[in-house]
């Protein structure tokens, strides 16, 4: 921590410079930090969302999903959250995973929106 610097406050910082980025808006952010030495950070957006695990010392796991089926947007999305960092971070591993099961790819262009039932934050989080 001390090489790096990071903090709660300074992930926070990046995560929220690579979702405006790319356009998207927080409905609904929450930080606990109550979670072994880190911080668990979930971010809520009509377009998608963002889990942040931070180990509390030099390692942290994103999480990120989008509506947008744009190839562009994770990749900006990783260049401004490192260079909010100051290059200090670095991808380690990166896994891109289709949406989908099996051998079955879906698009939300490909299903059928009747059948989407959007919920509110409240909804989300009562789950």
């Amino acid at each position: 921590v001390d090489d790096l610097g990071l903090d709660t406050a300074k992930i926070l910082s990046y995560l929220n410079d690579a979702m405006t980025s790319i356009g998207l808006e927080s409905i609904v952010t929450k930080n606990y930090e109550d979670v072994g030495d880190g911080a668990l950070i979930l971010t809520v957006s009509s377009e998608g969302y963002v889990t942040l695990v931070w180990d509390g010392r030099e390692h942290i796991s994103v999480n990120f999903f989008t509506e947008n089926e744009e190839i562009g947007t994770p990749e900006k999305f990783v260049k401004t959250f490192l260079k909010s960092s100051g290059e200090k971070l670095q991808i380690g591993l990166r896994d891109d995973q289709p949406r989908g099961v099996n051998r079955v790819i879906n698009f939300p262009s490909d299903m059928d929106p009747r059948f989407r039932k959007p919920c509110s934050a409240q909804e989300f989080f009562a789950r």
